[in-house]
């Protein structure tokens, strides 16, 4: 039972660091976008960044909730699916943010 209980601490320690990480990337990335202006490659590391966001909130949040579902004995089946369709659409908003820029580069440069 003990080694399972370092696994559920790292499995919700873990998605917290995450989010704050993740934060901690995009407001740098804010700071820089909002320094060098007119360089679409700050604006899609900005961007990606705030997908990134999304994604670590939506994967953290349905990791925590599983611990708490299963611990509470309510089922998790319904629950993940939601949390597994919010990552999915994440998974669709960095790939769109990925291809606008891609395509903005090679129209202007940049």
């Amino acid at each position: 039972m003990l080694p399972f209980l370092f696994v559920k601490i790292a499995d919700i320690i873990g998605p917290l660091l995450v989010i704050m990480l993740s934060f901690m990337i995009v407001y740098e990335a804010s700071k820089i976008k909002s320094k060098v202006k007119g360089i679409n490659v700050w604006y899609f590391i900005y961007w990606f960044a705030v997908a990134e966001v999304i994604f670590a909130i939506a994967r953290s949040v349905g990791h925590i909730l599983k611990h708490l579902f299963v611990s509470q004995g309510v089922n998790w089946k319904i629950a993940g699916a939601f949390s597994g369709s919010l990552n999915t659409i994440t998974f669709v908003i960095v790939f769109v943010v990925s291809l606008i820029t891609a395509e903005s580069i090679k129209q202007f440069g940049k």
